[in-house]
């Protein structure tokens, strides 16, 4: 059976519940669609004012729908981001630095392009794309350990 690198050790496929694994999925995707709500809403503020257009700080709806796009796509990104290329990251770090990456790319692709309301979408994805990886590229990976022989019962 193989072994896989769960929790800084190395366990059996068969021996991680998947109960586990779907808890934690879903209050990864709980806690991005929360920070992308407040991202998305934080972006279109910073956008807006970028501009010096005050008239839509002050418009919920639009705040509303900038946090409902927001939730979203941190709902969708996070647990992927998170299971795909973060798991060497502490996690407050990972969810911190990729809601500020991707609220920093969509108020600036905000501000830059206020007529098409898709840009700034596309830029908070790339944002937090790029910061996801940006993470995954500088964490101190764990070392490679020397699998055991088939059959034998060493744990590292």
């Amino acid at each position: 059976m193989a072994l896989v690198e769960c929790a800084g050790r190395s366990r059996r496929a068969s021996e991680i519940s998947p109960f586990r694994v779907a808890a934690v999925t879903v209050g990864l995707a709980g806690a991005g669609a929360l920070l992308g709500g407040l991202s998305g809403a934080l972006a279109l503020a910073v956008a807006m004012s970028l501009r010096m257009d005050w008239r839509w700080i002050a418009g919920p709806v639009a705040l509303l729908f900038a946090g409902i796009v927001g939730a979203v796509i941190g709902g969708v990104c996070a647990p992927v981001a998170s299971w795909v290329l973060l798991r060497e990251v502490p996690l407050g770090r990972a969810m911190l630095r990729t809601t500020l990456a991707a609220a920093a790319a969509g108020a600036v692709s905000g501000a830059l392009f206020p007529e098409r309301i898709d840009v700034p979408v596309w830029g908070a994805l790339l944002g937090l794309v790029v910061e996801a990886a940006r993470l995954y590229l500088t964490a101190p990976h764990r070392r490679q350990r020397p699998s055991a022989a088939p059959g034998s019962s060493t744990r590292w």
